[in-house]
This record gives C-alpha cells, sequence and structure tokens, in this order.
C-alpha cells in the first residue's frame, strides 16, 4: 500500500516536471473519472493529468483528431506539449496527457426544454458533420 502511496507521489512529480508546469499549489484524484485522473491545480491554473490505455500511435491519431475538431470551432481538450515536444508521456509503463482546464465551473442538472434539447441536437450535429470530414482527409497519414 504506501509503495502504491509512493510511486503516485512520484509519478505526479515526474509528470510536472516533464510537461513544465508552474508551482504545484494542490493535487486531487477526480471522483467519478477513470483511474488516473487526477486535477493539479498551479499557480498559473488547473491541469487535468490522464492516464491512457491506449498505444502511442492511437494517442497520435486522438490528438490528431482533436486538433482537426479544433479548427472547426469545436470545444475539445488541448493537450499540453511536454519539454521534448509530445502531448503524452510514458511514465513506468503507462502513458499520461496533461490538458489545462480553461474555465471550472459545475453546474447543476436541470430538467431539458426545448430550447436546450435543440441547442444540444445542433451541437452534436456539429460534432458529427466535423467528425465525417476528418476520416476522409486521414485515412493515408493513419493507414494501418
Amino acid at each position: 500500500m504506501e509503495n502504491s502511496i509512493a510511486k503516485a507521489k512520484t509519478s505526479k512529480n515526474e509528470i510536472v516536471a516533464a510537461f513544465g508546469l508552474p508551482e504545484v499549489l494542490k493535487t486531487r484524484r477526480l471522483r467519478d473519472c477513470p483511474l488516473g485522473t487526477v486535477l493539479i491545480e498551479t499557480a498559473r491554473g488547473m491541469y487535468i493529468a490522464s492516464r491512457w490505455e491506449r498505444t502511442e500511435l492511437e494517442l497520435k491519431r486522438a490528438a490528431h483528431f482533436w486538433t482537426y475538431m479544433r479548427r472547426h470551432g469545436l470545444p475539445v481538450p488541448v493537450p499540453v506539449s511536454d519539454r521534448a515536444g509530445r502531448q503524452w508521456l510514458a511514465l513506468h509503463h503507462e502513458i499520461w496527457s496533461v490538458h489545462e482546464v480553461k474555465r471550472w465551473c459545475l453546474q447543476p442538472m436541470q430538467n431539458g426544454n426545448l430550447r436546450h434539447l435543440a441547442a444540444v441536437g445542433r451541437t452534436l450535429a456539429r460534432y458529427h458533420w466535423a467528425g465525417k470530414g476528418y476520416r476522409k482527409g486521414s485515412e493515408e497519414r493513419f493507414s494501418w
């Protein structure tokens, strides 16, 4: 038990050092999130460190897809680059990425009305159309 706690603290410190994050004020594991998702509060903002169960090739494709969706004006996480320019870190046989949290506000769940449901439908349609356009141009770059 103590070994896993020491490993977790070491991992957080190594992640912070590798991605060049500013002085860490507080870290905490997020509830109701996949294992390994950590909120890192720093002097200049908040970051989420996520552990991925994917290969590096799958992460390259995901990062490329996020960049593509971001260019189309959709709100997607933008991975922070580490000091070597990579958007992920291989650490203790685990792959980590760090995303900056632009705004952190939780709002209570409410029952949807027609206007809210219409806005959700329009947003899902934008994601759908942008995603359909991505597949056509990217398959030759990431051929399996």
